[in-house]
């Protein structure tokens, strides 16, 4: 829901092209609450089903890491043919991510925690910008230029030359993007961390309620320093590429606060009778996260494109909020229906299928 409000609310990118760019209460409180950590739960919950899944084959002493590596090559499959609808598709580097928990997932856990600390505390990032704005021709985010091209074709091209395009060129600029900025590491920290918590066993109703209200307390604490540090600092950080590079990471930084204090509330939340049930609602959804991350790409793409409706420059902000709403509200309703006859969504059960394709016998067990 996190992720279909930011796209919507940022016309599925085309909000940053040309001069349309709204501001308001409605924006700053979605971008506030969603935008960096539905992202960053999603990863998460990916290392925390990739745990899932291989707990499962221990148990059934069929564990086979081939089949994992062959899960994620379908998985960048799918993503890619996502991304021809909707270029910034995350599944092609959720793939990526799968293929380094292979490498990892049996690590100590002091590796693990490691990995988390060097990825998520931005310390990777922090050192390709130095390194980067050693460089006097870097007076710029590289990625600016491949994104502008990108919202050329989406805001005025037929179908077939988007298609075109996205099949092709069209897939540089998130990838220059994720490099550049370091959201690459930030994803790999995410995956490893949704991984350790699992192994933690953080979401069992076991550990004691305080352990949540003080990571809760401690998130806010942080939150609330890097925010202070960041603006105590920022001046003297030149104009330009020195103050946008301390710009992203203490705003990474700050983001990570939030989905901590989400990672925290959430179990708690879920001691509660009534909030299991209103998460219960919610549930069938999160069994079809797959199918409607790609739906939808395929429903409301064409609704502020070029080559569709092109409401991109018309719809407005609080339009485009209304819409989502109404739609996932919509989308429940068919996950309700959907779960009620069927284990899994549409694209989770091809996807499982198609992990199986080579040696169907080995699906039976």
């Amino acid at each position: 829901m996190g992720l279909f409000l930011i796209h919507m609310m940022e016309y599925f990118e085309l909000y940053w092209y040309g001069s349309n760019q709204e501001t308001g209460i409605l924006r700053t409180v979605v971008m506030t609450v969603f935008s960096g950590k539905a992202y960053s739960i999603f990863a998460l919950l990916f290392g925390v089903t990739f745990y899932i899944l291989l707990e499962q084959k221990r148990e059934k002493n069929c564990y086979d890491p081939l089949r994992f590596l062959w899960r994620m090559v379908i998985l960048a499959g799918i993503g890619y043919v996502h991304s021809l609808i909707y270029p910034g598709d995350i599944l092609q580097q959720l793939a990526v991510c799968g293929l380094f928990l292979l490498l990892v997932h049996r690590a100590p856990v002091w590796v693990l925690v490691f990995i988390v600390v060097l990825f998520l505390g931005r310390v990777m990032s922090s050192l390709q910008f130095y390194l980067a704005l050693k460089d006097a021709t870097y007076v710029q985010p590289v990625f600016w230029g491949w994104s502008q091209v990108n919202f050329e074709v989406f805001a005025k091209a037929g179908l077939a030359d988007f298609i075109k395009h996205t099949a092709t060129t069209g897939q540089i600029p998130k990838w220059v993007l994720m490099m550049e900025t370091g959201s690459m590491w930030n994803m790999l920290g995410l995956v490893v961390a949704g991984l350790l918590l699992a192994r933690m066993r953080w979401f069992d109703n076991t550990r004691p309620a305080r352990v949540f209200v003080w990571t809760m307390v401690g998130s806010v604490l942080s939150a609330a320093g890097v925010r202070i540090l960041s603006a105590r600092f920022a001046p003297s950080f030149p104009e330009l590429m020195p103050r946008w590079c301390f710009d992203y990471v203490s705003g990474g930084l700050y983001t990570l606060g939030f989905v901590v204090f989400y990672l925290s509330a959430i179990p708690l939340l879920l001691r509660s009778l009534w909030m299991r049930r209103v998460f219960g609602v919610l549930a069938p959804a999160g069994r079809m996260s797959l199918t409607f991350y790609f739906g939808q790409s395929l429903i409301f793409v064409p609704m502020f494109y070029g080559f569709g409706l092109g409401w991109y420059c018309k719809i407005g902000q609080t339009n485009a909020f209304l819409i989502a709403l109404v739609a996932w509200g919509i989308q429940l309703v068919v996950a309700y229906l959907w779960i009620r006859r069927f284990r899994h969504g549409p694209l989770e059960g091809l996807w499982r299928w198609l992990c199986f394709l080579p040696g169907r016998s080995s699906a039976s067990s």
